[in-house]
C-alpha cells in the first residue's frame, strides 16, 4: 500500500474532463490547488469520494480554483458526480510490478 505524503486541506468540487480525455486516469487541478496539496503534474494522487480511487495529476490554464476535473471512468471509480466534493492526498510513487500472475477463469 503506498503511504500519504500530503493531504490537501480544503475539498474540491467535482467538474467533468471533455470525453476525449476518457479512461487516461487524469486529475486536472488549478495550479495553486496542486502546489497547495504540494504535488506536481505527473504525482499520483488520491482522490477520496464515496470510494477510494487514484488518478496522475495535472494542470490546466482554464481549470477554476476549487474544482476537481475528472474523467466519467474516474469519476465512477471515486462513486462522485459532478458538483460533489472530493478529498485528494498525495501519495508516494507506487512500486512498479516485478511479476504478474494470471489465473484462468471458466
Amino acid at each position: 500500500m503506498s503511504r500519504v505524503i500530503a493531504r490537501y486541506d480544503q475539498v474540491l468540487t467535482v467538474a467533468n474532463l471533455p470525453d476525449q480525455l476518457a479512461h487516461k486516469g487524469l486529475v486536472v487541478f488549478h495550479e495553486q490547488d496542486l502546489q497547495e496539496l504540494g504535488a506536481s503534474p505527473g504525482d499520483e494522487i488520491v482522490l477520496k469520494g464515496g470510494r477510494k480511487t487514484t488518478g496522475v495529476a495535472r494542470v490546466s490554464p482554464s481549470a477554476n480554483p476549487g474544482f476537481i476535473y475528472l474523467d466519467a471512468t474516474t469519476r465512477l471509480n471515486a462513486s462522485a458526480r459532478t458538483g460533489e466534493e472530493l478529498g485528494a492526498e498525495l501519495i508516494e510513487k507506487p512500486r512498479t510490478l516485478d511479476r504478474v500472475f494470471f489465473a484462468p477463469v471458466g
